[in-house]
């Protein structure tokens, strides 16, 4: 057959047929003298789905409407030419209510639609525009359409490697010849939301596009995704992808390495578990509370020996080059050997012995008290208590007892026993028939350089209190003193007028005073004796009376009270 289109087109026909009616649209209908048509040499239609067989044509003449125009098509035969399609009437056989034209015959668009394709429909098919008067010979352009079973498989596209967190675009797309009818595209994941969209591929080709936008996660690594389409036929397709996607390590831990009871003195290994990608490149271990490095420890597996009962926390760190992953504390369970803490004593109360011993150890250990130098029976009135706090045992015994004796505590577990003489023991004093006192008890000769202690302290305070008094005293005498010396500021003028007289006054005033009337006196009864005495006492003072001179102005009554 002849073909109508330039030399060297090819595979290029759908674009030379895009060319050809674009030049007719752009030029004015003297330069469109010629017909022309384009189809796809083949196409491939699946069975029990529908077909378009594209069909574009240009014509000579001024711009007509598709209804100034008629087509049929035809299967090609040597001497007789059935038809596909009628625009005119229905056709008659296996066509007939299956095919429809596809496109708009005013805008040069010509395309057969078969419906419910068949086995019988593989053959060669052309178009012809109005055929009745139009002598073109649109047979030279054929398209051969072969009918499969099986579609094609789908196609997925997706970065190979993705990375944690940053968002990447997923496509799955089906190939097939049935625009009207596209297949439907589905993504087994829940929750997800991907859009659709529909392109031309290629002549007599189209395809259809999911995609969807995506955010790494590590949880995701290795996990499969399914892309599925459904055609109109109810025929299905799936195609799965495994994702890979890079991310620092996560749920690290560090654990023991076989199992079994720790001592102390035990060797152990810890191994140290991560989750990355790519995987774990470097290793370190630290030990503490305040997390210390252990040097020359970067293997994933680590061996610590002589362990300690307080070994540990113990912490790993993975890194990769993506970020770094930290392990929860691993805390070791050291069993080890029972210690008697420093606090073991005895106290002597009147009569009464009371001991205390606390004991440490794990497994927490059990304790006992011996008294070796008592009898059974005096074991027996002994009261013994016990109380525990995790790995800490508070034991107490008491009784009676006039006098420190040979006393020891031991405390044992699976690790070993430990034993302690009481040599702190407190003593309360007693009466002279041997019963406490109560006051608090005074401790024997290992408190004695405290009560030396307290004695000079209260001797020294005592000194200062006595000093302060003292000082007291003589302030306050001082102070008595400076009060009397004050004069009276509250005197009335008249007393103080009585009290100062005129200095020339008192000069030139001269009072001679005899005898004061004596107010009657109580008799008093003496011998002869001494009443001579009192007589001659008497004269004198009456005499000293008599002449006596003041230069102040005394009362009269004033003098006579003296």
């Amino acid at each position: 057959m002849k073909r109508r289109f330039p030399v060297g087109c090819g595979m290029e026909l759908p674009r030379c047929a895009f060319c050809l009616i674009a030049l007719q649209a752009s030029f004015p209908a003297s330069f469109q003298q010629t017909w022309s048509s384009w189809q796809p040499e083949s196409i491939q239609a699946l069975k029990g789905s529908c077909v378009v067989i594209p069909c574009m044509f240009t014509y000579p003449g001024p711009r007509r409407t598709s209804r100034e125009f008629s087509v049929n098509w035809y299967l090609y035969r040597f001497n007789r030419y059935p038809e596909a399609y009628n625009s005119k009437i229905p056709v008659q056989g296996a066509f007939q209510g299956r095919t429809a034209l596809s496109g708009d015959l005013g805008n040069s668009t010509c395309s057969l639609k078969i419906n419910n394709v068949a086995d019988g429909d593989a053959d060669v098919y052309y178009t012809w525009i109005d055929p009745d008067k139009n002598s073109f010979r649109f047979y030279d352009t054929t398209t051969r359409v072969t009918v499969t079973e099986t579609p094609e498989d789908l196609s997925l596209s997706y970065p190979e490697i993705m990375s944690e967190g940053e968002s990447v675009t997923l496509n799955c797309s089906a190939q097939h010849t049935c625009p009207a009818n596209p297949p439907s595209l589905t993504w087994d994941w829940t929750g997800i939301k991907a859009s659709i969209h529909h392109e031309d591929f290629s002549g007599g080709s189209w395809r259809t596009v999911t995609s969807m936008t995506y955010s790494p996660s590590s949880e995701d690594h290795e996990r499969s995704l399914q892309c599925s389409v459904t055609y109109p036929n109810g025929q299905q397709l799936q195609r799965k992808i495994t994702l890979h996607i890079k991310y620092s390590p996560k749920d690290t831990v560090a654990s023991l390495v076989g199992s079994g009871e720790l001592a102390e003195g035990d060797a152990v290994s810890m191994t140290c578990f991560s989750r990355a990608n790519p995987e774990e490149t470097t290793y370190s271990w630290y030990q503490g509370l305040q997390k210390i490095l252990i040097p020359d420890q970067t293997q994933k597996t680590i061996r610590v020996r002589n362990l300690k009962r307080d070994s540990g926390p113990y912490y790993c760190k993975v890194q990769n080059e993506l970020g770094t992953g930290e392990s929860p504390p691993l805390v070791l369970n050291v069993q080890y050997k029972p210690v008697i803490l420093p606090e073991l004593k005895c106290t002597l109360w009147g009569g009464t012995m009371t001991c205390h011993c606390i004991a440490e150890g794990h497994p927490p250990p059990a304790v006992e008290w011996h008294f070796p130098s008592w009898n059974d029976t005096e074991r027996g009135r002994l009261n013994t208590s016990s109380s525990s706090s995790g790995s800490v045992v508070t034991s107490i015994v008491s009784g009676r007892a006039e006098e420190p004796l040979n006393i020891s505590c031991a405390a044992f577990n699976s690790q070993g026993v430990t034993r302690k003489h009481v040599t702190h023991f407190t003593k309360a004093d007693t009466d002279k028939n041997g019963n406490g006192l109560s006051h608090p008890p005074v401790e024997d000769s290992t408190l004695l350089g405290s009560s030396n202690q307290w004695q000079i302290f209260s001797g020294v305070l005592g000194g200062a209190l006595l000093v302060l008094l003292l000082l007291g005293i003589v302030f306050y005498r001082i102070y008595q003193k400076r009060r009397q010396l004050k004069p009276e500021i509250n005197d009335s003028p008249a007393k103080e007028k009585r009290r100062t007289l005129n200095t020339e006054d008192m000069k030139n005033t001269r009072v001679y005073y005899s005898q004061c009337k004596k107010k009657d006196l109580p008799k008093v009864y003496m011998n002869s004796s001494k009443q001579s005495a009192y007589s001659d006492e008497m004269e004198d003072v009456t005499s000293d009376y008599e002449n006596f001179t003041v230069t102040q102005t005394v009362s009269e009554e004033l003098y006579c009270n003296l």
